[in-house]
């Protein structure tokens, strides 16, 4: 991925605060991200089915 100079976002971390330099180096920091708060009738569970194996 090509970016530009100055800041932006790790797009694999969107908690990661980056900045890009003319010399193509790099540095990335972590950010405190603020918690999610949806609505429990806005949540979206991902549903496991458990087997008994004897």
């Amino acid at each position: 991925m090509l970016y530009f100079e100055g800041k932006f976002a790790d797009p694999s971390d969107r908690c990661n605060d980056c900045e890009c330099f003319l010399d193509g180096n790099y540095t990335c920091s972590k950010r405190v991200c603020p918690a999610v708060n949806c609505p429990v009738e806005k949540r979206m569970y991902r549903w496991v089915r458990a087997f008994n194996s004897s």
